[in-house]
């Protein structure tokens, strides 16, 4: 969205290496997104380090999110971090895996568990 800047990109950049650290076998499926996903980034620690390229900017919904997760990936998947202030249009219907909301503004979620980031820096 454009409430995110280059410094906030930077601090959910080094989350996603802290996060592949404990699971160095993992892939992770980067969506960028503003009211739709703009851009979709395959990374695993095996690629180096993770440069985060944002496209899009503007109002933000996760709407697009789920969706695309839903076509893409029916099989479902382990758990999927957003990394957000929140201020944002939620999907309707609670997904059936674990969602964790990384949040540099709001604490407010329908579902899921959200962390404070600006607590936990």
């Amino acid at each position: 969205s454009g409430s995110i800047n280059r410094d906030l990109l930077k601090k959910f950049c080094g989350q996603v290496q802290s996060i592949m650290e404990a699971w160095p076998n993992a892939q992770v499926t980067i969506l960028y997104h503003d009211t739709r996903v703009t851009r979709v980034q395959h990374w695993s620690p095996m690629d180096g380090p993770l440069k985060m390229e944002p496209h899009g900017g503007g109002g933000t919904s996760h709407q697009c999110v789920f969706g695309w997760l839903d076509k893409h990936m029916p099989g479902g998947l382990e758990f999927l971090v957003c990394f957000t202030d929140l201020y944002t249009e939620f999907p309707t219907k609670k997904p059936t895996y674990p969602v964790l909301w990384l949040s540099d503004g709001s604490t407010n979620a329908p579902f899921g568990r959200v962390i404070d980031m600006r607590e936990n820096t």
